[in-house]
């Protein structure tokens, strides 16, 4: 359980970590990129979003920064495409959120801005390198925290938008009923604790004294040279290690006792592993009691992510958007499938004059 509730916070950190990194992102900080230059290059509004023009200059230097961030690596006319329809939708979701953002009357505090630039500076080895930075790409410390306030502010839109999401406890009980055998039982198995050897004479005297007393495990351990010892874990840090796991030269652990050390095992002739049972456990299920605060915890994170993305979609819906250049988008999926449906008759036809 220790593993889920970790995954728990994984998740939750994840949503702020891309928060703050995004400051610096895909849209600079300032929601603004310079046009890439060169010549004859004609630059046109290629879209309107909420009558405002969006230029060519702008979305490409925009795709540009979204390939160099993601590293992305041989990108085809069509990924073009939809890196360039992606790139306009962040830009109509961030023009509609802008909106909601003034119409609500939202706004950061002083503090919740001041944290993320804590957060933002710890990335940085030293403060000084971190105003170095914000020197070398002309970033004024006003202008910085201006964007911090806007991006908090339109997350707490976002996040308000699933403030209302309800984890009954029958939907709990129903996850654990449905998920019992795959996440929650754990097989028949031993909790040991191993070393491993480079030569089989340093194997042999640890196996011996362990036999005497194998709480002794670390103190002896700390005795063989670095030369013998390959690696070793400690006596208070056992793992598990399954029955299934427990084949071929592995057998020997499922007669361990309590305490019991195994004879050396030999994988290669230079690497000798030591095993020492420490605990004998049996297949068990962890009971609803023990888990059910992490699974409400689990399902309403994920209802908090769906009503966020409802919430972002349905802005992104509701927003006025021209595209006036068709050509550099993907075309809508309506229309690929009339092609499809149009042209495949042609082929079963040619298909067809070929037979005869």
């Amino acid at each position: 359980m220790r593993s889920l509730r970790e995954n728990m916070r994984w998740i939750m950190f994840g949503f702020v970590v891309i928060f703050v990194l995004s400051i610096f992102g895909m849209y600079g900080f300032s929601g603004r990129q310079r046009a890439p230059k060169g010549e004859g290059v004609q630059d046109y509004a290629v879209a309107e979003i909420d009558g405002k023009k969006v230029m060519r200059s702008t979305l490409e230097a925009n795709v540009m920064n979204y390939v160099e961030r993601n590293n992305v690596k041989d990108v085809s006319s069509n990924d073009l495409m939809a890196i360039r329809q992606a790139v306009l939708d962040g830009m109509i979701i961030e023009t509609e959120l802008a909106k909601a953002v003034q119409s609500r009357g939202v706004k950061a505090s002083d503090q919740e801005i001041d944290d993320v630039i804590k957060q933002i500076s710890s990335q940085f080895p030293t403060i000084e390198a971190f105003q170095k930075h914000l020197s070398d790409n002309d970033i004024k410390m006003d202008a910085l925290r201006a964007n911090i306030g806007t991006q908090l502010s339109q997350q707490k839109v976002v996040e308000r938008a699933a403030s209302t999401v309800v984890v009954t406890p029958e939907e709990v009980q129903e996850f654990y009923d449905k998920g019992k055998d795959a996440f929650f039982s754990r097989p028949a198995g031993r909790k040991v604790v191993y070393a491993r050897f480079s030569n089989k004479e340093a194997a042999d005297k640890i196996y011996e004294e362990l036999k005497k007393d194998g709480s002794k495990w670390d103190a002896l351990l700390e005795e063989v040279t670095s030369e013998d010892k390959k690696e070793s874990i400690g006596y208070e840090a056992p793992v598990f290690v399954p029955e299934s796991g427990m084949q071929d030269k592995f057998e020997t652990l499922k007669d361990l006792s309590v305490g019991q050390v195994a004879p050396p095992i030999e994988i290669t002739s230079n690497d000798i592993m030591v095993v020492l049972n420490k605990e004998v456990l049996e297949a068990s299920t962890v009971s609803f009691d023990e888990v059910s605060n992490d699974i409400k915890a689990l399902l309403t994170n994920q209802k908090n992510e769906e009503a966020q993305m409802k919430f972002v979609s349905e802005l992104k819906e509701n927003a006025k958007v021209v595209i006036l250049d068709e050509s550099i988008f993907p075309k809508p999926v309506e229309e690929t499938q009339e092609a499809e449906n149009t042209t495949q008759p042609v082929a079963d036809e040619q298909k067809e004059e070929k037979k005869d």
